[in-house]
């Protein structure tokens, strides 16, 4: 679901990898010019360089092709300023309705029964969609891995995004429709 909004985020992520590569390279030259004996042959330590660089390359044509084939939602990107703008306007609207269903018990029209199912659902498809929503880490980098996304998630509000998720309403009204025989 990465969009090519989100692809100029990752332009620095990858200089950065590009600048490590290239001061890798600079220290395996260096390391294997001190490595030169005084006859200007190579010493023992010639290929360590060379091995650094291309574990390097390795590492970075990995994270390309794994940041290339992911699929996930940047945290700052539009999709997700969608979801939290929608997610505010139903936590306002639950705000006022919830105290005042449960201080005055109105009978409830269909009308509004459906967009309370409508905000539950939104509310529990919120938490598969945390698991594919990009973070910042300690860094200061975005974590797009799925993998790290799905453990911090976990770690993090996931939680509490459950338990305040359960639709207790609809729960209670369709057991006291199976209790009631229809």
């Amino acid at each position: 679901m990465s969009s090519s909004e989100d692809e100029p985020d990752e332009v620095p992520a990858r200089q950065d990898k590009l600048d490590r590569l290239a001061l890798t390279m600079v220290q395996a030259v260096n390391s294997d010019r001190s490595a030169n004996n005084d006859d200007g042959s190579l010493g023992d330590n010639s290929c360590h360089g060379a091995k650094v660089l291309r574990n390097d390359t390795e590492d970075l044509e990995e994270a390309s092709t794994a940041r290339k084939s992911q699929c996930f939602i940047s945290g700052a990107g539009n999709i997700r300023t969608t979801v939290d703008v929608i997610s505010l306007v139903a936590v306002i609207y639950c705000t006022f309705l919830v105290p005042y269903d449960m201080c005055f018990a109105p009978e409830k029209s269909t009308a509004l029964m459906g967009i309370d199912m409508g905000i539950e659902a939104f509310f529990m498809s919120e938490i598969l969609l945390n698991f594919f929503t990009s973070y910042i880490d300690a860094d200061g980098d975005e974590e797009s891995s799925l993998k790290l996304i799905a453990i911090h998630y976990l770690e993090t509000w996931f939680i509490i995004d459950a338990v305040s998720s359960i639709p207790g309403e609809s729960i209670t009204f369709i057991a006291e429709r199976l209790a009631g025989g229809g």
